[in-house]
């Protein structure tokens, strides 16, 4: 019943932004305030999911010893340790920095669009369970999408020093943000320029990855292990599905961006939309060696429902709602490849495990 009544509230919320583009009417705004808290209930409440053990071994040995593994990012250990510190359990830990991952998120989305009761339920279709098993990288992913606002507003002075320390920071509790690093000093360049440089790179490493140059640089920079681990699980054919993936939405971003420009609405944000997928073209050769990759283009999701919001704010009613629909409709398929059709291993550990859950169970 619960998932039910999810999936209702999600459309409905969703189909509520047909009519409140700005998403300001009263409830809009309890729907926002009410998956908000949801989400936190899940996100710190989960106790059984796939890399759950794995991060609270890590929560005891800092409890027992101070130190990490030798695997442990330094950002993440840093976190943790401070919730020690203060004597937390793990999930006290995970409920306060959700709290502050997600006031990042919601605070730097809400700068692009005031319409949160659109972007928020397209976030739990994809990919809100994927972050709860996921940790570390939902908090790299909430500083990453923190840090595009010192990119989107087209002034690049100091801003582009605050955006290379945040997306540093993130990249101290999960490699995958290193990525982003470079985009501020592409953000700058005119965007055939770019596309020319990225093409160069992306042709340069499809010959590397041939080689075992590759390899060898990674190995040299991050952990060994950590480093085989992806070069010696390559994928098969899946590369093309994500290239696809990924190739369907730098189409839509640049169309929608035409569209916004002849309507006189384009802006900074629509302009670092596009640069952003057009520089992540380099992760097409890094698909051909491990899918994982995938979670880099995985960060820009709810930037790119922001994006979608301040579309639909600028279409008649009738043409908001089929645009939402099809969005939807392309964002679940999406889902059920990578987290409903693993639903047994994904959503149902998160969903009946759950210390809120259980506790509102006993209560009632």
């Amino acid at each position: 019943m619960i998932y039910i009544s999810l999936i209702i509230l999600m459309y409905g919320a969703m189909l509520l932004s047909v009519l409140d583009v700005r998403g300001k009417s009263y409830l809009s705004q309890s729907i926002v305030v009410f998956l908000s808290l949801l989400l936190l209930i899940i996100f710190s409440g989960s106790y059984i999911n796939d890399d759950y053990e794995n991060y609270y071994n890590l929560y005891k040995q800092l409890m027992s010893t101070g130190e990490g593994y030798l695997t442990s990012q330094i950002g993440f250990v840093t976190l943790i340790n401070v919730g020690v510190f203060f004597n937390l359990e793990y999930n006290q830990i995970l409920f306060i920095l959700f709290i502050i991952a997600f006031l990042l998120i919601s605070s730097t989305i809400y700068k692009y669009t005031t319409n949160l009761c659109f972007v928020i339920p397209l976030y739990i279709i994809y990919p809100f369970f994927l972050d709860v098993v996921q940790v570390k990288h939902f908090l790299a992913m909430a500083l990453v999408v923190f840090s595009t606002r010192y990119i989107s507003q087209g002034k690049f002075d100091n801003s582009l020093l605050k955006y290379a320390l945040v997306v540093s920071i993130a990249s101290s509790i999960h490699y995958v943000a290193l990525i982003f690093l470079p985009l501020g000093y592409l953000i700058s360049k005119n965007i055939k320029q770019m596309f020319f440089y990225v093409l160069l790179f992306s042709f340069f490493l499809i010959v590397a990855i041939n080689s075992s140059f590759v390899e060898y640089i990674a190995s040299s920079l991050f952990s060994e292990l950590r480093v085989k681990s992806y070069f010696d699980n390559r994928v098969n054919n899946g590369y093309f599905f994500l290239i696809s993936y990924q190739c369907l939405i730098l189409i839509f971003v640049y169309w929608i961006r035409e569209n916004l420009n002849r309507m006189g609405k384009g802006s900074h944000f629509v302009e670092m939309m596009l640069i952003i997928h057009i520089y992540l073209i380099i992760l097409y050769p890094m698909y051909m060696i491990n899918g994982n990759f995938e979670r880099v283009f995985r960060i820009t999701c709810i930037l790119n429902y922001a994006f979608l919001a301040v579309y639909i704010k600028e279409l008649r009613p009738l043409n908001r709602f089929w645009v939402i629909i099809m969005f939807s409709i392309y964002i679940l398929i999406n889902s059920y490849l990578q987290i409903i059709k693993d639903r047994d291993r994904i959503i149902y550990p998160i969903m009946d495990n759950n210390l809120f859950f259980e506790l509102l169970s006993n209560i009632y």
